[in-house]
């Protein structure tokens, strides 16, 4: 008799372990839609970011600052995946340039992001490139 009780919940849980979880395909365009992020890591990269880099979502467009000059364009969203298009960037000089023009080099390179709690991840492929921290 206990056999068939340990055998029927044996069976209970390695169906239960083997079930199929179904992800909302929207769950990851609400996620960063409407929100600001800053940048915190250039993924596996060892180089200073801009100070006060962020990004913000909003409906199809995205704005924010590269560290001394205003940046913005669009991008589409599917699933996880994202893509981002030139747009406009100001124009002013600025002592060291090497971060910001690396930041929107890469971010043109982002063609998926995963979130992780508060962090969100613009990877290109499987490699992470993009750190961000939700404000």
């Amino acid at each position: 008799m206990l056999k068939k009780i340990f055998l029927s919940l044996s069976i209970i849980f390695l169906m239960l372990g083997c079930s199929v979880k179904t992800v909302d395909k929207d769950a990851f365009a609400y996620s960063i839609e409407g929100r600001e992020f800053k940048l915190i890591s250039y993924g596996k990269l060892r180089m200073a970011v801009p100070k006060k880099a962020t990004l913000l979502f909003d409906n199809g467009q995205y704005s924010g600052y590269a560290g001394c000059n205003g940046m913005g364009g669009k991008y589409e969203l599917s699933g996880n995946k994202i893509k981002f298009y030139s747009g406009f960037s100001t124009m002013m000089a600025c002592p060291d340039m090497k971060a910001e023009t690396k930041f929107r080099k890469l971010l043109l390179e982002v063609d998926n992001y995963i979130m992780r709690d508060d962090i969100l991840v613009f990877r290109k492929s499987k490699e992470e490139i993009l750190n961000f921290k939700m404000q």
